[in-house]
């Protein structure tokens, strides 16, 4: 144990990481790290673009770019956190039977669970439950045209993104850091509707999502 324990273990050295938060009218760079169970924001930049429209790819790659060299970071791996008006979300039921071949049935029913086929799509599935009859699962796709220009305009500037991720996504990944394991309901809104879930036992269990049907206060 103590011959191959590595000098990166969270245990004696913080787990970095840099988040790129895409919204309507600016974009959000954050520094954190993790020692232990402990999340720390290191440092934040905001970048306003001025209406209520969402950032060119340019412009996302120009701020990231210039916020990674205002906070004195290279070579770091970043999230890109991207809108879920964005998002196909929903829960869908299989069989249980199809449990050993989910990524192969998931493709194949793409194009009939969302409007993407699978290859015009990034898509991923998370298990929220299952009986012994059927297994449920929560699916999340995004059309690659519309996702793609950021990661080729962020990879022309040197940054990598390591993984993208759906804001409600990360709603319930901070509902589940705050409330440990305790059952929880949270909620994102944003301009044109709101999305939201439950969390029971630190997992993620239901899902709701809407509309609103005006655009006032």
């Amino acid at each position: 144990d103590v011959l191959f324990f590595s000098l990166a273990d969270e245990h004696i050295a913080p787990r970095q990481c840099v988040t790129v938060l895409l919204e309507r009218g600016r974009v959000t760079v954050a520094k954190a790290s993790r020692f232990f169970s402990r999340i720390r924001i290191g440092a934040a930049r905001y970048y306003p673009f001025g209406d209520e429209g969402y950032p060119t790819p340019e412009q996302v790659a120009s701020a990231v770019a210039l916020a990674l060299n205002d906070l004195g970071i290279a070579g770091e791996k970043v999230t890109l956190v991207f809108p879920k008006a964005w998002t196909v979300l929903k829960t869908v039921d299989f069989p249980l039977v199809a449990k050993d071949t989910l990524p192969t049935v998931v493709k194949y029913e793409l194009d009939r669970l969302t409007p993407f086929p699978p290859e015009r799509a990034f898509y991923d599935f998370l298990i929220l439950d299952e009986d012994e009859k059927r297994i449920r699962i929560l699916l999340a796709a995004t059309k690659t045209d519309t996702l793609e220009p950021y990661l080729d305009a962020l990879r022309r500037r040197g940054v990598v993104v390591r993984r993208v991720v759906t804001s409600l996504s990360s709603v319930a990944t901070l509902t589940r850091y705050a409330n440990g394991n305790a059952d929880a309901i949270f909620a994102e809104i944003h301009s044109g509707g709101y999305g939201g879930g439950g969390i029971r036992g630190g997992a993620w269990k239901t899902l709701f999502t809407g509309n609103f049907v005006s655009d006032d206060g």
